[in-house]
């Protein structure tokens, strides 16, 4: 997902009264977010369903293919969160590159957990 998908989503969420805002008191436009009980609620009918699905996909690849996996998706997340400080050499066809990265490093420490 991209800053403004984020940012809308969180805002849904906000509005369903699924989490709460707290604003940094020194720092106005920063601000953490945490689920309330409706969406902790909500995450509880969720996450059991994901895991398992997490589990069948790992269940494909072997302890050292994970362990290989997580490697080299954690050689692309520096390079993503080092794009954040420089400016890139080329122009990546598909623009949420960064946010896939992230987002696929995740998927990839929770198979091997």
């Amino acid at each position: 997902m991209g800053k403004v998908q984020v940012s809308r989503a969180a805002a849904k969420l906000l509005d369903a009264g699924h989490n709460r805002k707290e604003v940094h008191p020194e720092d106005k436009p920063r601000a953490t977010l945490s689920l309330s009980d409706s969406g902790l609620d909500v995450y509880n009918q969720i996450a059991p369903n994901a895991l398992e699905r997490e589990a069948h996909l790992s269940s494909a690849l072997t302890g050292k293919e994970k362990e290989t996996l997580i490697q080299l998706l954690d050689k692309l997340t520096r390079m993503a969160r080092s794009m954040t400080t420089t400016r890139p050499t080329r122009v990546f066809a598909h623009q949420d590159f960064r946010t896939d990265i992230f987002h696929t490093r995740f998927i990839a420490t929770t198979i091997a957990a």
